[in-house]
């Protein structure tokens, strides 16, 4: 047998015995039947709750995707929170060419005040040359 490597032994019945006292109660298995207790426990957590809603990791439909906080929109997709931000900002929805442009350059700052709209990839990227100081058709 490799260095480093060892088989292991089998456990004794004492130590099955307390691994099974631990267990009993504490995990629903697939193949057993749940108990009337456990049934109704269970009903009570998830009673009013979306789907979404009855999983322990869910946080409310905000996340980090690519570095942008991304949002749950109502119809179920996900859209970076500033492009709704600056939709809510004008009343209306941005066309796909539209670019939210982040003032300070903070891609998690999304308050309206550090947003910028550009028709286009084009116009921003000009905006972003012009920045650094290159050189561009004017």
């Amino acid at each position: 047998m490799p260095k480093g490597v060892y088989e292991r032994k089998p456990f004794t019945l004492e130590t099955r015995e307390k691994m099974s006292k631990r267990m009993k109660g504490n995990t629903i298995r697939l193949g057993h039947k749940l108990t009337k207790e456990q049934k109704e426990r269970k009903s009570k957590a998830h009673k009013g709750k979306t789907l979404r809603e009855q999983n322990g990791q869910w946080k409310g439909g905000k996340s980090i995707k690519g570095g942008y906080v991304v949002v749950l929109q109502p119809g179920g997709k996900y859209q970076k929170e500033s492009r709704s931000v600056m939709e809510k900002y004008l009343e209306r929805p941005l066309t796909k060419e539209e670019v939210v442009h982040h003032i300070n350059e903070d891609i998690l700052d999304n308050r309206i005040e550090n947003l910028r709209l550009f028709k286009n990839k084009s116009e921003h990227t000009t905006y972003h040359h012009k920045l650094r100081g290159y050189k561009t058709k004017e």
